[in-house]
């Protein structure tokens, strides 16, 4: 009898540590993967929203004569762009530097003025709309990363085509533009699988002030100057593709 229950309580141990051993928690790492590495050669395109705040005065409109200023007050107006841009990242630790050429296409367009001091003036109309056709910026930038995600932080120059028709009573008017001026943003961008990224990006554009001559189409003489005032506001969903040229994602 000893026998038999020396032997039962030997089985019923090997069968417990048979069943543990089935069902104990499995100790094998899962791999983690390795966060990306930002360096190196990219291509992308972006698609977004834009707005400009334009304000406006001319001294020779209507030539009155040295010192007489119209007013011609601001106007806000917003539209859609897209296009491309190309880039280089470097990586050193946390930090990584870029520079970055990026180009847009525009159709931000709407009124630009106010034109209560014309009409008070001289009882007459002034209608101002704009329109802004391409923006073009070169940038460097300076980031962090955090796990796949890198914050950066903008800024360089900037380049806008735009288009003035303004309406003085019935006699129509055109200035065409190529504007200078400087930008500054920020934004935030993830490392999606393979060599891809996604970001959204927000920038501050200044453009320079500007002298600029308007004329009647098709006669090519200027008729008469407006001083422009303009910045831009540019919010855009971006998604780029590294070559793997300088280093691998």
């Amino acid at each position: 009898m000893k026998r038999i229950l020396a032997g039962a309580v030997i089985a019923a141990g090997i069968s417990g540590h048979a069943f543990a051993a089935d069902f104990a928690p499995s100790t094998t790492a899962t791999p983690v993967a390795a966060p990306p590495n930002w360096t190196g050669l990219y291509l992308g395109a972006h698609i977004g929203y834009g707005s400009a705040n334009q304000s406006a005065q001319s001294n020779d409109l209507l030539q009155p004569g040295p010192g007489f200023i119209f007013d011609l007050g601001s106007g806000k107006f917003d539209g859609g762009l897209g296009g491309g841009q190309i880039g280089f990242l470097y990586q050193s630790g946390a930090v990584v530097l870029g520079a970055e050429g990026e180009f847009s296409w525009g159709d931000i367009s709407g009124t630009s003025c106010s034109t209560a001091a014309f009409t008070a003036t001289t009882g007459g109309t002034y209608t101002c709309n704009s329109k802004i056709q391409s923006v073009t910026t070169a940038t460097g930038s300076l980031g962090a990363t955090f796990d796949r995600a890198l914050i950066y932080l903008k800024g360089g120059g900037a380049w806008v085509k735009e288009e003035n028709h303004d309406l003085v009573n019935t006699f129509q008017t055109l200035s065409k533009n190529t504007r200078s001026g400087w930008t500054v943003g920020g934004g935030l961008e993830y490392a999606l699988s393979g060599n891809w990224s996604a970001r959204l990006e927000y920038d501050y554009i200044k453009l320079d002030d500007i002298h600029a001559g308007y004329i009647a189409p098709p006669q090519a003489v200027v008729n008469y100057h407006n001083d422009l005032q303009t910045n831009m506001h540019l919010v855009k969903l971006g998604l780029n593709y590294k070559l793997d040229w300088f280093g691998a994602h």
